[in-house]
């Protein structure tokens, strides 16, 4: 999913005057899937402007990658929608080419864990 936020970050930068980093930092993961697939919050991104009038005007000027189905303005946040196809080739490209290592992470690696009862 890292790959669909960089394309989404890269593209509101082109569009708009927005580091693509800023961006790729703000960008988030719907905790609803009728939210999206990936979301801008977009309260930071304007000191003086409403967040939701901040959304409807980035959402005019963003030329969207052919990776994205659609995007959708909902009150503050942008969410982006993933074309289904694009993220399938994408997920199973990574399966590939990870093999065994796939779905694994060192997250929580060398640390220690305690359990109460």
């Amino acid at each position: 999913m890292e790959y669909f936020k960089k394309l989404v970050a890269k593209s509101i930068s082109n569009s708009a005057p927005f580091n693509s980093d800023k961006i790729l930092e703000l960008l988030e993961y719907p905790d609803k899937t009728n939210r999206g697939d990936i979301s801008l919050p977009c309260f930071t991104l304007s000191k003086k402007l409403n967040p939701g009038n901040v959304a409807i005007n980035l959402r005019k000027k963003i030329t969207l990658p052919k990776q994205i189905e659609r995007c959708e303005v909902m009150g503050p946040y942008l969410n982006f929608f993933i074309k289904k196809e694009e993220l399938t080739k994408r997920v199973s490209r990574d399966i590939r080419s990870k093999t065994s290592k796939y779905g694994s992470t060192n997250l929580g690696k060398s640390k220690k864990i305690v359990i109460e009862h």
